[in-house]
C-alpha cells in the first residue's frame, strides 16, 4: 500500500478531465484500478501505475494522475499494491536525453513539472532528429524547456484535483 500523499505530481494538469467523474464512482463503489479493471476499458491503455522512486526514498508519481485524482475524489487515500509498480530512478536519469528510448523530456522532478500532453512535442523532436540529427536536436532540447516542463507549483494530489471539479 501506498498513501497519496506519499507522492509528489510530475505534472500539473491532466490532458482530458472529463473521464474523472467515471473514474470517482468506480472507486466510490468499491473499486481499484488492477490489471483486469483496466483490461475491461482499454486492453492497448491498460498500465498500471508507474511511481518512480529515487535513492532518498521520495516517490514521485510517473504515470497515473488521473487515477490519483479520481482515486482521492472517490474517497480513497491510498494505491493498493496491484494498482502500481516501482521503478528506482536517479534525480540524473530525469534531468537527461535518452535517444534511444524516445525520452526527450530532461527536466529536475524535484523542482519542475512536464506538460501532460507531450504527443506533439514528441512529434515535433522526432521530426527534427530525422530532418536534423541527434546533435541539432540536443541543442533545440536543451534551449527550448518552455515545450515541454515549468517551474513546480504543486506537489501532491490533493493540490492538483482541486484544479479538477468532480461533482
Amino acid at each position: 500500500m501506498l498513501l497519496l500523499s506519499q507522492l509528489t505530481i510530475t505534472q500539473e494538469e491532466i490532458r482530458d478531465g472529463s473521464q474523472l467523474y467515471k473514474m470517482a464512482q468506480l472507486v466510490r463503489g468499491g473499486g481499484f484500478f488492477d490489471k483486469n479493471t483496466l483490461e475491461s476499458y482499454d486492453t492497448e491503455k491498460a498500465f498500471l501505475m508507474e511511481i518512480a522512486e529515487f535513492p532518498d526514498g521520495r516517490h514521485f508519481l510517473h504515470n497515473g494522475h488521473h487515477r490519483c485524482i479520481a482515486i482521492s475524489y472517490g474517497g480513497r487515500d491510498y494505491l493498493r499494491e496491484d494498482e502500481y509498480y516501482i521503478k528506482k530512478w536517479k534525480y540524473e536519469d530525469y534531468d537527461s536525453i535518452n535517444f534511444d528510448v524516445g525520452y526527450y523530456t530532461p527536466f529536475d522532478i524535484r523542482t519542475e513539472t512536464r506538460i501532460s500532453d507531450l504527443s506533439k512535442y514528441k512529434e515535433f523532436i522526432k521530426g527534427m532528429i530525422h530532418e536534423y540529427g541527434e546533435e541539432f536536436t540536443l541543442d533545440v532540447i536543451k534551449h527550448c524547456k518552455v515545450l515541454y516542463a515549468k517551474k513546480r507549483t504543486y506537489s501532491t494530489i490533493n493540490e492538483l484535483r482541486i484544479v479538477y471539479d468532480v461533482s
